[in-house]
């Protein structure tokens, strides 16, 4: 999709264009990327959210950086965004790197938003707040998510399962489900495991009562 490669068979379009027609550049401006490791540079905070623009007013920057969750994060940091960062973003938590990363594609406003693994370093109380965001994004953007967890697909329009390189399944959630097949499997692992969690921190709850 962002054209670093010729696809071997096949034709990938997007709003009707061919891909292959269309210049790399252009591709890749319309298109935002958050990952697992996504690099966080040495400058201030504001310098990273506005990479993708570097126009980018200090008030837009801000508005991004609320938009991904980040005002926790803006009242910690005594100068705001314009917070020095160490390399590799030392200074942030790994869900605040993350953040920081949606932060900027909401500034660069992309058609289209890929998360590949973007929540694989969180626990699962970061993830559903980036989860929120992403959630809003997708009012007005299509938004394309590589996952190894439920709870981030559970919700997506359309899905695709695939395994070595080819699709296993594909259609909505709630119909793979009713399938009975891979996902349906998959989607109740996750739930056994949530019901596990709850279970434990109730107990932990009442035990504390005690």
């Amino acid at each position: 999709m962002l054209k670093l490669f010729e696809p071997q068979s096949g034709a990938i379009f997007i709003d009707g264009k061919n891909l292959s027609e269309i210049d790399g550049a252009s591709v890749r401006r319309g298109i935002g990327m958050v990952s697992a490791d996504g690099a966080i540079f040495r400058g201030t905070l504001a310098d990273n959210i506005r990479y993708k623009k570097p126009d980018a007013t200090d008030k837009e920057v801000h508005d991004a950086a609320i938009a991904a969750g980040m005002s926790g994060t803006l009242t910690r940091l005594s100068d705001g965004i314009k917070t020095k960062l160490g390399e590799n973003g030392f200074g942030l938590s790994v869900g605040e790197k993350q953040r920081v990363q949606i932060a900027r594609v909401i500034v660069s406003k992309p058609h289209i938003l890929i998360m590949d693994e973007a929540t694989a370093n969180l626990d699962y109380e970061t993830e559903a707040e980036v989860k929120k965001t992403i959630d809003a994004i997708r009012v007005k953007n299509t938004v394309i998510i590589i996952a190894h967890r439920y709870s981030m697909v559970k919700d997506a329009d359309y899905v695709f399962v695939l395994d070595d390189g080819k699709v296993l399944e594909e259609g909505k959630p709630n119909d793979l489900i009713n399938k009975g097949g891979w996902f349906a499997d998959f989607a109740n692992a996750a739930n056994d495991e949530e019901e596990e969690v709850e279970e434990e921190d109730s107990k932990e709850l009442n035990e504390g009562d005690d």
